[in-house]
């Protein structure tokens, strides 16, 4: 047993700490340590339990506790024992009395003006609630505190409304242990309040408190300030308003579950939710799902090929635009210098990367001024796979620190490359596609998403015109489930016919937003502007 604050007897002051193995005082003037076997246990003796308990008990309990405005009638019913300077009949240290099976076994003891805190006697692990004797076995409800004068403060105002409800404390603070050691007292009552303090250890001891609790037991009262006894001091609120509080005490759910009572104001005030439209000659796409949204992860994929980075660099310099916000992109399958010539080709309406084509170095400046050159394009300079960590990172680094709201990843085949030989692709794709997926909500930004298709076994290839479905997308069934939009490309790269050649058809496989699905726009490839514009098929009617 540990006993602290004792007389010292060297120099009178009650500063003595008395160990098993020896005695320290605190004294800044003295700090006189003994270890001597005879010593201990004449004041071990002197100092044991039964001692203490028969010295505590003559101290007086109706005497309050006047700076944390308990008055002397809530310290009698509790029996909080008050140690009184007889030297000048202030009140020096309040004994909180604890029971084991009934019988008391410590004493939290408090400083009335200095900041002396310890206990005395056996404060173990299953010892009783602070007022656990007081409440009784059972009953309609039972209010639990984090601190003793909170129990104290909570049971005084109580009464002063005209309520005898039953409070109880935690032992040690914002620890809930000793609720699992008392939980099946506190499961004999109907109900369960948890009213501990609003700060971040509070708030933590309460959600652990509730989960131990039969679901729909417990109930989680929350006051305008940190306490109860905090409330009892302040001159803005009154006794009652903790009454107040308790009666609009709402019933504990886990994080993330909702009454659907509640929902109305979310809902009345709920974000608006804005599209930006794609471009004006993708008319039947934005019928179909209205654009992009942030928040939302969109998959584009097609056969080996078929346009799906031509029709990315569209879509990247149409936002460029038409939005005022930076656009990433990371492009694991070309050069940077690619990437950033191909935007100013759409810009030019040239292919410059052929040898054939020519342009000015004024004509160059220009295009790369209204693209890379805004200052609002940020490319990932690297060729090939990345780690998830890496890849979660540099899209984290290019919304938090670059303010990129559009992100392009192409594509999510070679960021698992290098994996695919250990047979471990599929769990990876899982993996990043969760990531992502929870990115776009965690940062409020859209990404755009290409994947490869598997290849087919029967039938027409995707590079013969084959239309994708979603089945058909490689890696992992979480690419399906986890975009928001997932949209194909299909072309005849081998028809005889030019125009048929070079034309693809976008296609909506799945929109959650719209639920609309089907044939979609266009898109013609010019080889001369290497621009992929709108196609409107002739339609023969068949005369009768």
């Amino acid at each position: 047993m540990t006993v602290h604050n004792k007389e010292c007897p060297d120099c009178g002051k009650n500063t003595l700490s008395i160990y098993d193995n020896g005695t320290y005082c605190h004294h800044p003037e003295c700090h006189v340590t003994t270890g001597s076997t005879d010593n201990i246990g004449a004041l071990h003796k002197e100092v044991s339990m039964t001692d203490v308990i028969g010295t505590v008990t003559t101290y007086p309990v109706a005497r309050g506790i006047i700076n944390r405005g308990i008055n002397p009638d809530t310290t009698a019913k509790y029996g909080v024992r008050v140690e009184v300077d007889t030297s000048n009949g202030v009140p020096a240290r309040y004994y909180y009395p604890y029971y084991k099976e009934g019988e008391l076994v410590a004493f939290k003891v408090r400083g009335a003006e200095e900041k002396v805190f310890y206990a005395v006697g056996s404060m173990s692990a299953d010892v009783e609630l602070f007022g656990q004797g007081l409440a009784g076995d059972g009953g309609r409800m039972i209010i639990v505190t984090e601190g003793e004068n909170d129990a104290l403060a909570a049971t005084q105002m109580l009464a002063s409304a005209g309520k005898a409800y039953r409070v109880v404390s935690l032992p040690n603070g914002a620890n809930v242990s000793a609720i699992r050691a008392n939980l099946e007292w506190l499961e004999s009552f109907d109900t369960v309040v948890v009213n501990f303090d609003s700060d971040e250890a509070g708030l933590k001891a309460t959600t652990q408190a509730c989960d131990l609790f039969t679901p729909g037991k417990v109930k989680i009262l929350q006051l305008p300030c940190k306490d109860a006894n905090d409330m009892l001091l302040s001159d803005e609120y009154r006794d009652v308003d903790y009454l107040h509080a308790l009666n609009r005490a709402k019933t504990y759910q886990p994080d993330g579950i909702v009454s659907g009572a509640d929902t109305w104001d979310m809902y009345i005030n709920k974000p608006v939710v804005d599209s930006i439209a794609y471009p004006d000659h993708w008319d039947d796409l934005n019928r179909m799902t209205y654009g992009i949204r942030m928040g939302e992860l969109d998959t584009w994929t097609s056969g080996s090929g078929m346009g799906k980075t031509q029709v990315m660099r569209e879509l990247q310099y149409h936002l460029l635009n038409s939005v005022d916000d930076n656009i990433g992109i990371i492009s694991l399958e070309e050069p940077l210098l690619d990437s950033v010539e191909a935007l100013m080709a759409i810009d030019m309406n040239k292919r410059i990367h052929l040898p054939d084509v020519t342009a000015t170095e004024e004509e160059l400046h220009g295009a790369w001024e209204n693209t890379s050159g805004t200052g609002r394009l940020y490319f990932y300079d690297s060729f090939g796979s990345m780690d998830n960590d890496s890849l979660v990172s540099k899209i984290r680094y290019f919304a938090n620190g670059l303010g990129c709201r559009y992100i392009f990843l192409d594509h999510l085949s070679i960021v698992v490359s290098e994996f695919a030989s250990e047979g471990g692709e599929r769990e990876r794709i899982d993996s990043i596609m969760t990531r992502l997926k929870n990115l776009t909500q965690e940062l409020d930004i859209w990404i755009g998403l290409v994947v490869h298709l598997r290849k087919t076994g029967s039938g027409t290839s995707f590079e013969e015109g084959g239309v994708p479905n979603l089945d058909d997308l490689r890696g992992s069934g979480s690419i399906k489930q986890l975009s928001n939009t997932v949209y194909a490309l299909s072309r005849n790269q081998q028809a005889t016919d030019s125009v048929e050649r070079n034309t693809s058809q976008l296609h909506v496989l799945k929109c959650r937003f719209t639920g609309r699905t089907g044939q979609g726009d266009y898109l013609f490839f010019n080889d001369v502007t290497g621009r992929m514009t709108k196609f409107t098929p002739v339609v023969e009617v068949e005369e009768f």
